[in-house]
């Protein structure tokens, strides 16, 4: 074989694979500004998917009520592919709930809410489920505890701030102008204040923290994507987002199972 003729059939072999890979380069599509920065707001609605109380087991079937509360934070993201982006940040979030069909008494420390870390330690302010004053009244036993006079319906209100690190996946199903993504993933929730209190009527007073709280808890968080594209590197998003609390007490036999659900909105940057 001519060594003329193989060296010509070797350049056109290259030839040929520097066609194939800048063909198969300009089918991928290419991504620039990568990272992503998303400073976020939202309204939470805390609630339960199970009847059950995390303050005291005899409130478990009292009526319930959830507040809406605020979460406001920053995400960054980074974009494994066009569509594909995996991101975190840190977030702070308020949530609180309340339990009504109550009645207060006042007594020691020793017959109060044994998940409630009182302020004071010795006469303090105690909820007991509706009807528990009558029922002593026939024959049962209070520890000393004396009905407290109140002017309207009694309810212990739980105040829980948490600091939420996500780690979530984010797919974009539509990446035109108006995009539409799906998102999943988990959250790390660090426990900050909390705050357990009464009110009834014009009275309201704190009893102090709740002593069952995990200092750390996490959740599954599964969502929907929406923004929308004022140029290439700026839009505005809207999240609905579900959270799901795996370990928020202490005690396994707490049978209250919060959720979180927010929307949440903001505007994004990306370099």
């Amino acid at each position: 074989i001519n060594p003329v003729t193989t060296s010509i059939f070797d350049a056109i072999q290259e030839q040929e694979k520097i066609k194939h890979e800048e063909a198969i380069a300009q089918l991928k599509p290419k991504v620039d500004n990568r990272w992503e920065v998303a400073p976020n707001f939202a309204p939470v609605y805390y609630n339960s998917l199970s009847e059950g109380s995390s303050i005291d087991a005899s409130f478990s079937d009292n009526s319930k009520s959830a507040d809406v509360n605020f979460s406001y934070g920053v995400g960054v993201s980074y974009a494994i592919s066009e569509r594909l982006s995996i991101r975190s940040g840190i977030s702070t979030v308020d949530v609180s709930y309340s339990t009504g069909g109550l009645e207060l008494g006042e007594g020691p420390v020793s017959s109060a809410l044994k998940n409630v870390d009182y302020n004071r330690s010795q006469i303090v302010t105690i909820p007991l489920d509706r009807g528990t004053f009558a029922a002593q009244n026939s024959g049962g036993g209070l520890d000393n505890v004396s009905l407290k006079s109140t002017n309207g319906d009694v309810f212990v209100n739980q105040n829980i701030n948490y600091y939420e690190v996500p780690l979530e996946l984010k797919y974009a199903l539509f990446n035109s102008k108006l995009g539409v993504s799906l998102i999943g993933g988990v959250s790390t929730f660090f426990l900050g204040d909390n705050e357990v209190s009464v009110s009834a009527g014009s009275f309201n007073e704190t009893l102090g923290e709740a002593n069952n709280l995990t200092n750390v808890s996490f959740s599954t968080n599964v969502g929907l994507g929406f923004d929308y594209k004022f140029s290439k590197k700026f839009k505005f998003n809207v999240e609905p987002m579900f959270k799901y609390q795996l370990n928020p007490y202490t005690d396994s036999s707490v049978s209250y199972q919060p959720y979180i659900l927010g929307v949440y909105t903001g505007f994004s940057f990306k370099f």
